[in-house]
């Protein structure tokens, strides 16, 4: 591999990063692009995918020196702003550390008394996200001595401040109960007469269950039918909150339950309102998750409109419908060079196997980086596409698990290809060694059919 094909690589996870490091011993090349990896969190959501740590401490350790480590703590010891960056070289030190450093152990130390120090001014929630993260990887670290200091730390805090609605810990209280024994926590927390560590009691979810588990316990085990909203209610959160909110609240319990003569409803709502596009945009919003019951026409004219939010919510409800003018609209568009990423959502929607190469040549034409989320979009439309059609071309699946650059993405491609006797030996060879766990454990057993 040469440099630009190795960063590549390594921002994605790829495990072909650790096997070239296994096969050649030139790696002195790499060097700075590997740190780079150490000082920045290349996790494309690392939310749901996790940080990149244990990959790329997996890389730094084919370099005999300690090197990668220094710069490490070097810029763990500064302001850091990012809370996934963070995350990032908090679980990196950790690694250095369970491997027998000690300087990694103080550099951890040395930072959770800065931000404990921090915590006696008015500083935000991101102060405590930063502690909570440091704190977990230090009881992992430390064990049931390193709890106790962290609770009782907190106590002085609650105490100190008279804090009535103290951050929750409930994380750090999770994953504590893998590092310590559960039992000696409780007692240690139930023994207790302080105020600080009643409140740090109070705080934690797992506590407040069991007081309340006789009298809470039916309700969650009965599951409930979220209530539909109704057109007027619609219509109020479009005036009210902003668009996101509609579509994480009302909008989405609406897409999913309604019933047909309610979806009928507001689409014939939203056509009656001429005279007001944005309602008309905030609304159409729901037919990205049911198909639109009217005449495909009215989406066809709203996603030529003018109107920038109007004409992306009706392309977005065009990609749900399956209807051949729509079909037609789709390649109008591929004729004139726009909105390839609708184009796409349709084809998939509409697809027929004479469409391969199209939707090939514009899937490379989508831009794939951390600043632009519609490739992501896109990319996970084709593999809605891809499952649901097995007579789709497998030179898809492989563009895309070259090109993602999310690694959730990637385990949902490996047992696609695992599915469709469509791996290779040697995708299946660096899957062994990828960033993502899932992606590893779909390989693990090596029981896989490989295509010839």
């Amino acid at each position: 591999m040469n440099k630009r094909e190795f960063e590549y690589a390594m921002k994605r996870g790829l495990g072909r990063c650790v096997l070239e490091f296994r096969r050649n011993g030139d790696i002195e090349r790499f060097r700075n692009i590997v740190l780079k990896g150490c000082l920045n969190n290349y996790s494309y959501d690392t939310q749901c995918e996790g940080t990149r740590s244990q990959y790329m401490y997996v890389l730094q350790s084919y370099y005999e020196d300690a090197y990668f480590e220094e710069k490490i703590i070097e810029k763990f010891s500064g302001k850091i702003t990012d809370i996934w960056l963070f995350d990032h070289l908090t679980n990196l030190l950790y690694l250095f550390a369970d491997d027998g450093s000690k300087k990694a152990h103080e550099a951890m130390l040395c930072k959770y008394d800065h931000i404990y120090t921090k915590l006696r001014k008015n500083t935000g929630r991101d102060t405590w996200e930063q502690l909570e993260w440091l704190c977990v990887w230090l009881v992992t670290l430390e064990g049931f001595e390193g709890f106790k200091r962290i609770v009782l730390d907190l106590a002085d805090y609650y105490e100190r401040k008279n804090e009535s609605e103290p951050y929750s810990f409930d994380w750090f209280w999770s994953a504590s109960k893998d590092s310590c024994d559960e039992d000696k926590m409780k007692r240690f927390i139930m023994e207790s007469d302080r105020k600080g560590i009643r409140i740090f009691e109070d705080s934690l979810s797992d506590f407040v269950y069991e007081r309340k588990e006789q009298a809470e316990k039916p309700l969650r085990e009965k599951k409930h039918k979220p209530e539909v909203p109704t057109l007027e209610q619609l219509i109020e959160e479009c005036h009210t909150k902003s668009e996101r909110m509609i579509y994480l609240g009302r909008r989405l319990i609406f897409g999913t339950y309604a019933t047909e003569e309610q979806v009928k409803e507001l689409a014939e709502a939203i056509v009656s309102m001429q005279h007001d596009k944005s309602l008309q945009a905030g609304l159409l919003r729901i037919f990205n998750k049911r198909e639109f019951p009217l005449d495909v026409e009215y989406l066809i004219e709203y996603a030529e409109d003018e109107n920038k939010a109007l004409r992306e919510a009706a392309m977005e409800a065009l990609s749900k419908v399956k209807d051949e003018r729509v079909r037609e609209y789709a390649y109008g568009l591929i004729r004139e060079k726009r909105s390839s990423e609708y184009a796409l959502g349709i084809l998939f929607c509409n697809y027929r196997k004479e469409d391969d190469q199209v939707i090939l040549n514009l899937l490379k034409e989508q831009k794939v980086c951390y600043r632009d989320a519609v490739w992501h979009g896109v990319f996970s439309d084709a593999l809605d596409w891809l499952e649901e059609h097995s007579d789709a071309p497998v030179e898809a699946v492989y563009y895309l698990y070259e090109h993602t650059l999310c690694s959730c993405c990637r385990a949902w491609i490996v047992q696609l290809m695992i599915d469709r006797g469509i791996m290779t030996e040697d995708i299946c060879m660096e899957c062994v060694y990828d960033s993502n766990s899932d992606v590893r454990e779909k390989v693990e057993d090596r029981n896989i059919e490989y295509l010839e």
